[in-house]
């Protein structure tokens, strides 16, 4: 196993005698083995630990445990205790989320203050299939269908090539210590589930289902790195500097490399792409992200920049602004009512505002069903001068968000979410009439 972890390392051009690591060690027997590697091989490193304080005792077991190593063996070694249920119910995410961004936020914040040139996270390629299935589960392009990389930015794993296997044989022989998780065994999680229910019976199936899926993985990051190089080239045709001509035929011929353009490139949602692609060339038709707009031509799609567009636009009334972040790099300010979270790839552009008019219904935040929204404002005590006063956010002729008050659960955030749609209202007075942003 060391063998092949510095097989990578040096592959990566990470096996360098003045890089400094910054070991992910929760006590498990995944990241006790990769500590126990790193130990082996001369490279300078440091533990780092989260105490979640989920598991009770185990949480304040587990932190001990590493404390304790940390001192005997003589490691840096930085811990730190999160009130995660606290942040996730003040930020109104999963607890999943929550400790996966509290996590890799405290990560980098060490790293970059004591000079660390890499973290490393003891992923291995069990991971990597559990990962592959719960994407293709809640659906997923061809990034989805990579798996986990080896690197992404200061982030390594060093094990993701190594299977759990390996791992448990290698423990084994050289005797090392580590904790059980007593969540690991529940299946109230999703991962858990397909690891303890799913993947067994497709091993019967395949019993070389871990080698089956990561190349499967390798080839789709062969075609996406092709997909990446043939989208300026062959593809885009350069109208001026801020408009770009799709021709029908790559609609026809290259969907996947249309598709990758518009998500990547001009950052259109993937219901929105798929009506571009779908809608039989309705000339005049209009398509808008949060950065660009599309127009329909008898010949293909014309791509300009919207007018007011930089990262975080508003709208042409000063009403709205609209920010878009991945999951990880997102904060939340739940306690502002003029700002609303949604899973951006559920949303359809153009969004636009309106006001109540009879008959309209909304499932609110936390309803298994729709309500009617002259209901939800007796119910929330707003007057019938007030109700006609308040703007609702509409996607896909959908309310998304009664402004200031509740967002639609079927566009709210989950741990499936990849990216986050930051929507602030600007508080002006309202004009009784349908805008678009």
């Amino acid at each position: 196993m060391i063998k092949k972890i510095l097989k990578n390392l040096k592959k990566y051009h990470l096996y360098n005698k003045y890089y400094k690591f910054l070991l992910a060690v929760s006590g498990g027997i995944d990241s006790m083995t990769m500590l126990h590697c790193f130990s082996s091989m001369k490279i300078k490193f440091s533990i780092i630990h989260c105490n979640f304080q989920l598991r009770k005792e185990e949480s304040d077991r587990d932190m001990n445990f590493i404390k304790n190593y940390s001192i005997k063996n003589n490691i840096t070694c930085y811990i730190n205790n999160f009130n995660t249920k606290e942040y996730s119910k003040k930020n109104k995410i999963s607890i999943q989320m929550s400790a996966r961004y509290l996590r890799y936020s405290w990560f980098k914040t060490i790293a970059l203050k004591y000079n660390y040139n890499y973290i490393a996270i003891a992923h291995h390629n069990n991971d990597l299939l559990e990962t592959f299935l719960i994407n293709i589960i809640r659906g997923t392009g061809i990034d989805g269908l990579t798996g986990i990389k080896y690197m992404n930015k200061n982030i390594i794993r060093p094990m993701i090539y190594c299977t759990k296997n390996e791992i448990i044989e290698y423990a084994i022989k050289h005797k090392i210590q580590y904790m059980n998780d007593s969540s690991n065994f529940s299946n109230a999680y999703s991962r858990n589930n397909i690891r303890n229910n799913v993947i067994p019976i497709l091993k019967k199936i395949n019993p070389s289902l871990e080698n089956t899926i990561s190349s499967i993985c390798t080839r789709m990051e062969y075609t996406k790195e092709t997909i990446k190089k043939m989208n300026n080239d062959s593809i885009l045709e350069n109208i001026d500097t801020n408009t770009f001509f799709i021709n029908k035929k790559h609609l026809d011929t290259a969907k996947i490399i249309v598709f990758n353009i518009l998500q990547k490139k001009y950052n259109f949602s993937f219901n929105t792409i798929i009506d571009i692609i779908e809608n039989n060339y309705q000339s005049g038709k209009k398509f808008l992200s949060s950065t660009h707009n599309i127009i329909i031509d008898r010949k293909g799609i014309l791509i300009s920049k919207n007018i007011n567009s930089y990262k975080s636009y508003t709208d042409f009334n000063q009403l709205f602004s609209i920010k878009i972040n991945k999951i990880d790099e997102s904060i939340y300010d739940n306690k502002n009512k003029n700002i609303a979270y949604f899973d951006y790839d559920k949303l359809i552009f153009p969004i636009y505002y309106r006001f109540w008019i009879k008959g309209d219904f909304f499932k609110p935040l936390g309803s298994t069903f729709k309500v009617k929204l002259s209901d939800f404002f007796i119910n929330n005590k707003i007057s019938c001068v007030d109700k006609q006063k308040i703007p609702l956010l509409i996607s896909n002729n959908e309310i998304i968000w009664i402004v200031n008050y509740r967002i639609n659960d079927d566009y709210k955030i989950s741990q499936y979410s990849k990216k986050i749609c930051m929507v602030k209202y600007h508080n002006t007075n309202l004009s009784n009439s349908i805008n678009t942003i």
